[in-house]
């Protein structure tokens, strides 16, 4: 028997948008149908998740959060699918939708400010999916999730990504690529011109693809290290994995993270990753010397001796990238993150487990894990020091 599940997921391109994609496609054939519900705000649509948008203009938040939930209700959902960090008004109708409607929250991110979201809604949950062992962990122990209740389903990865057909020019030139959102706050992109920047005596080209708030800040520092450079902008997936095909290395340095797919995708396309060590992360997906090199958060000294000894040892690139493809095609594939969450689905349609009574929508309000919080109100540059070092002090 056919589902038709809604997924709260953001109207503009991001990370969960393009989890969306992947997620309906896999889940369809599976007998589980999946529709986008967002909030239309000022960022640029992306037209390519079906559903139904909220236009935020004008709204009062308990008119935005009366649209939603009639969204939901009139839609003829079975169950629904929370993203935390997505939109509040999203994650708060966990509270207010009934408990015959099967409530599930993905959650894609770690820290103090995902947490807080996730418990504020936790007792209307029916059930939590960590995409990374780090959060599968922290959720039982440190924010009351009962662990019975929280399944750990990684990302997979699939089509168009593969090594089929990658390209080993013999050139003695190390192609470093850096795909994705360009944010210092979480992607450290900022410290790539300081990695690079020692590797004068290496023949290098950097490939950036991706847009973001800091990426002309990246240009001009950039501008500066003596390797030919070139910014590609947003791409297509299928324009991504000719990159990741064309590259020796995939350079991530970053702050903090939820599984980053783009590992996955590098990997299964025998892309070398050069990545931050988070714990429970990264170093899930990647591990240390024998499908990737991992370095400490920040630490770009380790970083740049990372790239210096893969430009160095081709022998040991070319390992890294046979074994980095056989981890994402044994570890990591689409068919079994599609099969555990249908598992999933089918064993809640089952037997699902009590959950806390829906509250009245006539008596809205915004739950307290909700709200901003005092620390959204700090300078950019302490926030993100903040949390930097939150990270390398675990």
């Amino acid at each position: 028997m056919s589902k038709k599940y809604a997924f709260f997921g953001p109207a503009h391109l991001s990370g969960v948008t393009t989890f969306y994609n992947v997620l309906a496609a896999g889940l369809a054939p599976r007998g589980i149908e999946l529709k986008r519900i967002g909030v239309r705000d000022r960022k640029p649509v992306h037209d390519s998740g079906a559903g139904t948008l909220i236009d935020r203009a004008g709204l009062t938040d308990r008119q935005l959060a009366g649209a939603l939930y009639r969204a939901v209700m009139d839609g003829g959902y079975d169950g629904v699918f929370f993203n935390i960090l997505v939109e509040p008004h999203t994650a708060n109708l966990a509270r207010y939708l009934p408990e015959s409607m099967t409530k599930v929250l993905i959650l894609h991110g770690i820290g103090n400010g995902m947490y807080t979201w996730a418990r504020a809604i936790r007792d209307w949950l029916h059930h939590t999916i960590a995409i990374a062992p780090r959060m599968h962990e922290d959720l039982p122990a440190d924010w009351g999730f009962d662990a019975a209740r929280v399944s750990l389903i990684p990302h997979g990865v699939g089509a168009p990504f593969a090594a089929e057909g990658r390209e080993r020019p013999d050139d003695g030139v190390l192609r470093v690529l850096v795909a994705g959102r360009l944010a210092d706050a979480d992607k450290g992109c900022l410290w790539i011109p300081d990695i690079l920047a020692p590797l004068g005596d290496v023949t290098l080209e950097l490939t950036v693809a991706g847009d973001g708030a800091d990426r002309a800040a990246l240009e001009r520092r950039l501008a500066r290290i003596p390797h030919k450079v070139s910014f590609t902008g947003p791409v297509s997936q299928d324009v991504l994995a000719g990159l990741y095909r064309r590259s020796d290395v995939l350079l991530f340095p970053s702050r903090t993270e939820g599984f980053a797919l783009v590992l996955l995708e590098a990997m299964a396309s025998g892309c070398v990753p050069v990545a931050s060590q988070i714990r429970g992360v990264t170093d899930a997906a990647v591990t240390d010397g024998h499908d990737g090199l991992l370095f400490p958060i920040g630490q770009t000294a380790s970083a740049t001796a990372a790239l210096r000894r893969l430009a160095q040892d081709r022998p040991l690139l070319h390992r890294l990238s046979a074994a980095a493809a056989a981890t994402a095609a044994t570890r990591f594939t689409l068919e079994r993150q599609m099969d555990a969450y249908a598992a999933l689905l089918d064993r809640l349609d089952a037997a699902r487990p009590p959950v806390a009574p829906a509250l009245d929508m006539a008596r809205w309000n915004m739950a307290a894990g909700l709200r901003p919080r005092l620390r959204s109100r700090l300078p950019q540059p302490v926030k993100v020091w903040l949390r930097t070092a939150a990270e390398k002090w675990r």
